[in-house]
């Protein structure tokens, strides 16, 4: 009869995925796993495949987090300007956080492997592209309602929100202050409705 597994999948992964998070795939060994992780050589690739596979499935896990946590306000129902400024404020509190220092682990794959692993770049494409989808939809409703009067077509204030919460992930990750990344928030906020231009009369 097979060996039953006596681990817990959730718990290992999690130690994987800060493993591959703090030293980047190509650096983290087979060894630097299975030290992390307290799985046999034997039980991780019976388990999950071999290196590549358990990195895929931690990026599985990590969208999983990201969607059920700081990007959740995207996928309410008719998420709007209020979901958009409540996704920033709970990344600038992730950000204080020792977790948060981290940064994001899909930029860290997409910095390492992105366009050298269609694997990974597919997986990380996969989380980019949902974020993406749901800041466009929430920058699509906000402008109906008139909350956001920035002209610019939701997909293309989408790819600058996205990349803007790109950059905090990173900044955090170098240490920024909590003061320097609010700026970066504020003014973001600020230039998807910003103010109307004021006259001058001669």
């Amino acid at each position: 009869m097979p060996r039953t597994r006596e681990f817990d999948r959730t718990a290992v992964l999690d130690k994987a995925m800060h493993a591959f998070w703090e030293g980047g795939y190509r650096a983290t060994s087979l060894d630097h796993l299975l030290a992390a992780t307290g799985l046999s050589k034997s039980s991780l690739y019976d388990t999950f495949g071999g290196k590549q596979a358990l990195l895929l499935e931690c990026l599985d896990a990590y969208g999983r987090q990201l969607f059920a946590g700081p990007i959740e306000p995207l996928l309410r129902v008719d998420a709007a300007f209020d979901d958009i400024r409540e996704v920033f404020t709970r990344i600038l509190a992730h950000a204080a956080t020792p977790a948060g220092r981290r940064g994001c682990l899909a930029n860290t794959c997409i910095g390492e492997l992105g366009g050298r692993d269609a694997a990974v770049s597919a997986a990380t494409g996969a989380i980019v592209e949902r974020i993406e989808s749901g800041f466009a939809a929430a920058v699509a409703t906000a402008q109906a309602r008139g909350e956001i009067t920035n002209p610019e077509s939701p997909a293309v204030l989408a790819r600058f929100l996205f990349n803007t919460l790109s950059g905090l992930n990173l900044a955090a990750r170098a240490g920024a202050s909590h003061e320097r990344l609010h700026d970066i928030v504020r003014v973001t906020l600020d230039a998807l409705a910003p103010a109307p231009a004021v006259a001058h009369t001669e």
